[in-house]
């Protein structure tokens, strides 16, 4: 070992840690590195000399008495000692209320949709919150007449059992056409003097149409923003299959996909899946005849007809509650027009 390689250690001799042997006996056989080691260990004498004499000359550290935390309630203050306490107080409940008052603030969604049809399901599903101003257009069949409306709906405020709105409803712009018709997109409404109503959620409200007719909106409060798929909620109240962008499989093969439609059952209704060449299908959340029972899983339904199992896939869970759950399909292998998604009433 060389000085050079042992001069690391000889700074380690003088601190008192270990050193490896080859270089412990360099160090004691090299003169320049023992000249150097009694170097350092001059330089700490003198250190440590210095050190002791300025500390004589070092004022008292004197440490602050230690203080209970309310010591100063009953000494010499510049206020009175009521108004300090009533000071503390406000302090203390000021604080302890901030918690409950941004609970108070926290904004709630709506989530809400309409439809032409009192007796129909609920459609074109929006998401608000107050504030929310839209005007939107509707053309539907109800009892086999087209009606339409443009309706603008504004939300002022949003509680878990109340929701205040300011609305209107005019008939909507339909352009006749070979096949019934075409409703032009609606302007914005004004909405003039339209008084504020108050709206229980979970009721349905009809909402008058100028001219004659209603709509009829229905919605609900949620904490948390509601999410939306193909203009239908992605979780389906407990009593609605929904089925959206949906394929069918069976045996590696698809029979049909619906990548941008859907179809929403409510009781008494099941929706129906036209695959062309490979028949007709009808689901629904209950027993109905000729039916037999399959499985819902989330996004995913299976079942079994005649002995061939079928696997239906869906963008969005079909139902909601607890899960796997029951569904009752009914499949006609004979030969549709076309490939179709949407629902009928349970016994037609």
């Amino acid at each position: 070992m060389t000085c050079i390689e042992a001069e690391p250690h000889v700074s380690a001799v003088c601190d008192g840690e270990p050193i490896p042997a080859e270089a412990a006996e360099h160090i004691s056989t090299c003169a320049a590195c023992r000249a150097t080691l009694a170097e350092y260990a001059q330089i700490g004498m003198e250190l440590r000399v210095t050190a002791a004499m300025e500390s004589e000359t070092l004022p008292r550290l004197e440490l602050p008495q230690r203080r209970r935390a309310f010591d100063f309630l009953w000494h010499r203050v510049r206020v009175p000692r009521f108004a300090l306490a009533a000071l503390i107080a406000a302090v203390v409940a000021a604080g302890a209320s901030v918690p409950f008052v941004r609970a108070q603030q926290r904004p709630l969604w709506f989530q809400f949709g309409y439809t032409l049809d009192p007796d129909g399901p609920i459609s074109h599903y929006f998401v608000a919150k107050p504030g929310f101003d839209r005007t939107v257009g509707s053309m539907m069949l109800v009892s086999g007449a087209l009606r339409s409306t443009a309706l603008r709906i504004r939300v002022e405020s949003a509680s878990n059992d109340d929701v205040v709105l300011r609305f209107r409803a005019v008939p909507g712009d339909v352009e006749p056409t070979a096949d019934g018709g075409t409703m032009r997109a609606p302007h914005e409404l004004p909405l003039n003097d339209a008084p504020a109503v108050h709206y229980k959620p979970g009721q349905q409200l009809a909402i008058p149409i100028e001219g004659g007719g209603a709509v009829y909106l229905k919605g609900d409060v949620y904490e948390q923003q509601p999410k939306i798929a193909f203009g239908v909620p992605l979780e389906p109240p407990s009593d609605q299959l929904v089925v959206r962008g949906a394929a069918l499989i069976s045996e590696g093969q698809v029979l049909t996909e619906f990548s941008g439609g859907g179809a929403t059952a409510e009781p008494g209704m099941a929706v129906f899946l036209a695959a062309g060449n490979h028949g007709k299908f009808l689901f629904a959340l209950a027993p109905f005849p000729g039916s037999v029972q399959g499985q819902i899983e989330w996004g995913q339904m299976t079942f079994t007809v005649a002995g061939r199992p079928f696997h239906l896939v869906a963008a969005a869970p079909l139902a909601s509650g607890e899960q796997p759950r029951p569904v009752w399909v009914r499949y006609d292998p004979k030969p549709v027009e076309g490939a179709s998604i949407g629902k009928v009433r349970l016994g037609e």
